[in-house]
């Protein structure tokens, strides 16, 4: 079985394997090094075992693929993990900067942002 010790100079070194992979297969790493990425593109991505994990499709920002910190634009962020559109809140009738900002008449979004 291959295990590599290090690797040629475009390839990193997947240290759970002992595999070297080309430097093109980091997608979102803005920080390669030898050892795979250290630092992922801040929207979209997360580091996870030195190599670069994109997010959900509505989420711009995640910690995990769990996780969701912030959502593209129209989707609410609810339960702090989850990225729904804004006509998947129930009352809720725009959404902006992950929030729910305006509702049917006599609701008002709550505090989070999260329903109305």
């Amino acid at each position: 079985k291959d295990n590599c010790i290090s690797c040629n100079e475009s390839f990193y070194r997947i240290k759970t394997v002992g595999l070297c992979r080309p430097y093109s297969e980091l997608v979102g790493c803005v920080s390669p090094t030898p050892f795979g990425c250290t630092a992922c593109e801040e929207k979209g991505y997360f580091l996870e075992n030195s190599q670069c994990t994109q997010c959900h499709s509505n989420c711009s920002s995640c910690s995990s693929l769990e996780v969701c910190n912030s959502c593209v634009p129209d989707f609410v962020l609810v339960n702090e993990k989850t990225c729904v559109h804004y006509s998947d809140v129930e009352r809720c009738t725009g959404a902006s900067d992950s929030r729910c900002t305006e509702c049917v008449s006599g609701y008002k979004p709550s505090q989070a942002g999260s329903e109305c």
